[in-house]
């Protein structure tokens, strides 16, 4: 079965393919081939959001296509020429029939580019925790978003992933990576490097999941005799795993898995040499975190269809799940273990807490550089995990 056919079977709905938004310039129309700028146009919804049940406030944000005379990145600059007039929206929880209102709210920071900034406008709903579980969202019901937009009818529904209890970071394979009795992350033993292997529960309705894990460390600056701390990340990609069957095969257990090499060389490659770093005195590792990101089949292939493609015969369909417009309303859970452990309570968290620094042993690793490159990087061992007060960091 081809990817076209894959996504005619799972869509939603699929819509010819549409231009960028940018190239909505011209329509041409008549028989005889004479070009009518902006005949019949019609405003066309472009609408995206993301359920995460594990969020407070969900958002959305509803904007439409533009069409004119000008340059169309002069539109691109104007708000209005992306805003409709009239927006009502709700959202409704389809198992209790609960509804929640779609409230404007301006956000300030848009980065710089074609289209305005750095203020726009998003829809958002916010409500308590439901769950007991750090929730926010009934996971074991559907969502159906509906709006009016100057007069134009907008639906789409969703599923949420479900994330069974105890949750994706009390997998056991998890507990033994933060408990109370951890000494630390292991990338290495001795002069030898060990492999991280993390196996968790993947949460039901999963089509694709990803696990990355942020390494942070701070450089000890002295400038004019006054002592200064630079907090740096590196961010670890452990892959991402894709299910033919959401339904069943995701919620088994499944294995993440990121080399001692790989951890290592990274830092190598990422990180200044310390005789090239002004000010620097030394550099300590901190602590990492792991942060799961799940997504809905809805996600996963509106996903597919918008990603570059290095093929330029390849004409992708559209995929949206809006009864009328452009877009997708999907679900996609992140979650990070240090936020886990922090909701979860202080005593969760201070058990967990040690857990995710570099143990001893990868520390000094780090230090002297034995492979991978790191020797010349400046680091010290932590003085929470050192044998011995001169082999720490000296403050």
């Amino acid at each position: 079965m081809s990817f076209d056919q894959i996504i005619q079977m799972k869509a939603k709905k699929l819509v010819r393919p549409f231009a960028v938004v940018l190239s909505l310039t011209v329509l041409i129309s008549s028989c005889k081939n004479d070009l009518e700028i902006n005949a019949d146009y019609e405003n066309t919804p472009v609408i995206y959001g993301l359920f995460n049940q594990y969020d407070s406030v969900q958002s959305f944000k509803i904007t439409k296509t533009f069409i004119g005379d000008q340059d169309p990145t002069t539109y691109a600059a104007v708000p209005d020429s992306s805003y409709f007039s009239e927006v009502s929206a709700t959202v409704t929880e389809v198992s209790s029939n609960k509804s929640f209102d779609l409230l404007p709210t301006v956000v300030t920071n848009k980065e710089p580019g074609t289209f305005f900034n750095p203020n726009q406008v998003i829809y958002q709903f916010a409500q308590p925790n439901i769950q007991g579980n750090y929730q926010y969202l009934n996971q074991e019901s559907k969502y159906l978003f509906k709006a009016n937009l100057d007069g134009v009818d907008v639906t789409a529904e969703t599923s949420l992933l479900f994330d069974a209890s105890p949750g994706y970071f009390k997998s056991r394979g998890w507990l033994g990576i933060w408990n109370e009795h951890s000494t630390g992350l292991s990338f290495a033993n001795g002069e030898r490097l060990l492999d991280m292997t993390i196996e968790g529960r993947i949460p039901y309705n999963t089509k694709v999941a990803q696990l990355k894990m942020i390494f942070n460390y701070t450089d000890y600056l002295m400038v004019n005799g006054q002592s200064q701390e630079e907090a740096h990340t590196i961010v670890y990609d452990f892959g991402q795993l894709i299910f033919d069957n959401p339904i069943y095969e995701a919620t088994s257990s499944q294995e993440f898995a990121l080399s001692g090499a790989q951890f290592f060389n990274k830092i190598a490659t990422s990180v200044p040499e310390a005789a090239s770093t002004p000010n620097l005195q030394f550099r300590m590792a901190g602590y990492c975190d792991f942060v799961f990101v799940a997504g809905n089949e809805d996600f996963f292939y509106y996903r597919q269809v918008t990603q570059p493609s290095d093929d330029l015969n390849q004409d992708k369909p559209n995929f949206t799940n809006l009864s009328t417009g452009i877009g997708i309303i999907a679900s996609r859970m992140e979650l990070s273990l240090v936020d886990f452990l922090g909701r979860s309570g202080e005593n969760l968290y201070e058990a967990g807490r040690l857990s995710m620094k570099l143990n001893r042993a990868t520390q000094h690793h780090l230090s002297r550089g034995l492979e991978g490159g790191t020797a010349g990087k400046g680091f010290c061992i932590d003085p929470e995990v050192a044998n011995t007060p001169n082999e720490a960091c000296q403050f």
